[in-house]
């Protein structure tokens, strides 16, 4: 073989593999399977980089916790508008890409006089508390079954644990189940929703919602079933 056609031989082989690789990085990229969440109020940092990635995408955020799948989705667009703001991103969220592995903890410290008042959207936690933690963890055995151990702690005279985030999700981007203690906010807005936000301590629920648009109308849905504490702190007649 001349020295020409090896040259064109070895160039067609560098192609195919390139295209491989492209090919299974595209794969990897693409949402499949039961998708996880961002933290809700645990990552403000975070939570805005996301927010921007979706509105330079055209995706307008109406419920939260945001999934990863939709992130996924809507990173190409914003790439091509904010290369840098796509890699931090994109950075953040290879965590969610393994097995497992724990994807949020934090431990913060506060001194503060006595308050009864609660913090805004932080779970019921007051301002006197001295103070908190968080969790999140995951493991998936299979692309459509997800595992996640999540918790909120904090201290002081209203001390409390909420295993908020630990659930367990069955499905795929266009239908997912989440069953256990899954953050709800039902607002476009970030701080604050006139339904359901991170105001109280988060309830035990099932959810059905999807995590790309259905169609050329791009229908978006979700539901929820929950259960409330009980309190004897209500008038009644």
């Amino acid at each position: 073989m001349t020295g020409q056609g090896c040259r064109h031989r070895a160039a067609t082989i560098a192609a195919i593999a390139a295209g491989i690789v492209f090919l299974l990085c595209s794969a990897a990229a693409l949402p499949s399977g039961a998708s996880p969440y961002l933290p809700l109020n645990l990552s403000p940092e975070i939570e805005r980089q996301v927010e921007r990635v979706l509105v330079l995408s055209g995706h307008p955020v109406l419920t939260r916790p945001i999934p990863i799948a939709t992130v996924l989705e809507a990173l190409p667009a914003a790439c091509t508008r904010d290369a840098a703001l796509c890699r931090r991103v994109r950075h953040y969220l290879d965590r969610y890409f393994g097995v497992a592995g724990v994807t949020e903890a934090s431990v913060e410290v506060a001194a503060a006089t006595h308050s009864t008042t609660t913090l805004p959207n932080q779970r019921g936690e007051r301002i006197d508390s001295p103070w908190d933690a968080s969790a999140v963890a995951f493991y998936r055995p299979y692309d459509h079954l997800l595992l996640t151990a999540g918790g909120v702690a904090y201290g002081g005279t209203g001390s409390r644990f909420n295993p908020d985030g630990s659930m367990l999700s069955l499905g795929d981007e266009y239908l997912q189940i989440d069953a256990g203690w899954r953050s709800q906010w039902l607002s476009p807005m970030t701080d604050s929703s006139m339904l359901v936000s991170t105001e109280a301590p988060t309830m035990p629920s099932l959810t059905l919602s999807n995590q790309r648009p259905i169609g050329s109308l791009g229908l978006q849905y979700e539901l929820f079933l929950a259960r409330m504490s009980y309190s004897d702190h209500i008038v009644y007649n």
